[in-house]
């Protein structure tokens, strides 16, 4: 078993920057990891300092077990091979490309990539791309100044003013009013 912990201003100040931690994957009492997710937390738990943890410690570790649990998120039932598909999607330079890339990285045909996303996550292949693209977006708004219409575009969006309505429904913001929340950190 990994156990790690934090204190509680850093906590906050992750709370703060990253939104609801509710729809995280440890929202969920247990989280079943496989030998290679097991691996990077047992490291990097041991890498973290002992003693002080300042935001940026917090930062890397929970942006790493982010990224070592998107295998995790996937529904109960869903075959690995889509898990993994979509969990090599969310490469940007991937991403772009989008639905062809899903059904290109899935080795399936389309029509069996639409209803294996249906029946597992409950939306179509292309409501799935777009939720994905939006997420990079999100990160890309926190974590760079990038122009917004130049990471609308590198998230795959062709037209701006579909991105701000995508953007806007998904995370009830707009792209500069979320880059601004996400930035405006008080420190303890």
């Amino acid at each position: 078993m990994v156990t790690a912990s934090m204190s509680a201003s850093a906590w906050r100040r992750l709370r703060q920057r990253h939104g609801s931690l509710a729809s995280w994957p440890w929202a969920e009492p247990v989280v079943h990891l496989d030998d290679r997710q097991l691996g990077w937390m047992s490291g990097a738990v041991s890498d973290l300092p002992s003693t002080r943890q300042d935001a940026c410690d917090a930062d890397w570790f929970v942006s790493g077990m982010l990224r070592t649990l998107r295998q995790s998120d996937r529904p109960v039932g869903a075959p690995p091979w889509l898990a993994s598909a979509i969990a090599r999607l969310s490469d940007p330079q991937r991403l772009v490309i989008g639905l062809p890339a899903l059904v290109g990285l899935s080795g399936r045909s389309s029509a069996h990539v639409s209803r294996a996303v249906r029946e597992h996550y409950g939306c179509t292949a292309s409501e799935l791309v777009l939720r994905l693209r939006l997420d990079l977006a999100a990160r890309e708004l926190r974590l760079s100044n990038r122009p917004i219409l130049e990471l609308s575009q590198a998230c795959g969006f062709a037209s701006l003013a579909h991105f701000y309505r995508s953007f806007a429904a998904r995370f009830k913001s707009t792209p500069a009013a979320f880059r601004h929340a996400a930035v405006d950190i008080t420190p303890d």
